[in-house]
């Protein structure tokens, strides 16, 4: 027994001395970096037209985000044209940055399309981008189950918007005494299309994690292609991230000559308590 002992031991000291002496210190030259435009325009009926516009930096930089202000922002929509003032701002309702923003509040249209430029002053780059408002939809009924009598799930009914078209929607459920940012990461968040319906219904169910008495908002999103292509890139580059079997992602934009979206949003939203007795 005392011989096996040591034959580990010495086994064990053999691993230990050649991991030591592998490593060795890399000198990893990466080709220059070439900055790129970030654009995130998010237009909510009935608020301000705001718009945050920054640059991205190197790897080597402590600052992933350089915020430019040397650009000329406006939106044409019908016949009017909406200049941006040069004005950062904090959104504290929805914890949101903004540098751009314009007194002029946005109309709930969904017939004409809104047009985005942005003018570099300094480079006379042009960045462009459209969208439009997409039908509202609505939350049917929202029900609950249950499996042990404490953990409860809810399931959401939703109509699907227009019949005979792909449609795209996102929903979260949050804390109704919280307010969160459209790209926050509620406590149940996700993004599905309407290829499985059922009478004109979309049928939505969370993991069992709510508990008796918690007052929670659901909110639905119905989104465009694009959006929808934009958030699911976003959640893929989210899990590669230090991931080192992860495949490269590259983030889905509708806006050209930037990474980023322009998009209009529109939701319903009910408030509830969470009873076991609702069940």
């Amino acid at each position: 027994m005392k011989q096996q002992y040591f034959y580990i031991t010495i086994l064990a000291l053999i691993i230990f001395i050649v991991s030591c002496n592998s490593k060795k210190e890399i000198d990893l030259k990466l080709p220059p970096y070439k900055p790129q435009y970030i654009v995130e325009c998010y237009l909510t009926p009935n608020e301000p037209f705001r718009l945050l516009l920054s640059q991205s930096t190197g790897i080597e930089n402590s600052i992933p985000l350089n915020p430019l202000v040397l650009a000329d922002v406006r939106v044409f929509h019908k016949n009017d044209t909406i200049l941006f003032n040069d004005l950062p701002i904090i959104d504290t309702n929805y914890y949101k940055a903004y540098n751009y923003v314009s007194n002029s509040i946005v109309e709930y249209d969904t017939v004409n399309p809104y047009f985005l430029e942005i003018k570099m002053r300094n480079t006379n780059d042009v960045l462009r981008a459209q969208t439009k408002f997409l039908k509202l939809p609505k939350i049917n009924k929202i029900g609950m189950s249950t499996i042990n009598g404490t953990d409860i799930s809810l399931n959401l009914s939703i109509d699907d918007v227009s019949k005979g078209e792909n449609n795209y929607y996102y929903f979260m459920i949050i804390d109704s005494l919280k307010k969160y940012d459209f790209e926050a990461r509620p406590r149940n968040s996700a993004l599905f299309d309407d290829k499985l319906i059922t009478d004109n219904k979309v049928a939505i169910y969370t993991s069992y994690k709510y508990n008796e008495g918690e007052s929670l908002l659901a909110r639905v999103y119905n989104i465009t292609k694009e959006h929808y292509d934009f958030l699911a890139s976003m959640d893929e580059a989210q899990n590669a991230n230090g991931n080192p079997f992860g495949r490269p992602t590259f983030l889905v934009s509708n806006v050209s000559g930037a990474i980023g979206i322009f998009t209009a949003l529109n939701f319903d939203e009910k408030k509830l308590v969470v009873s076991v007795d609702s069940l």
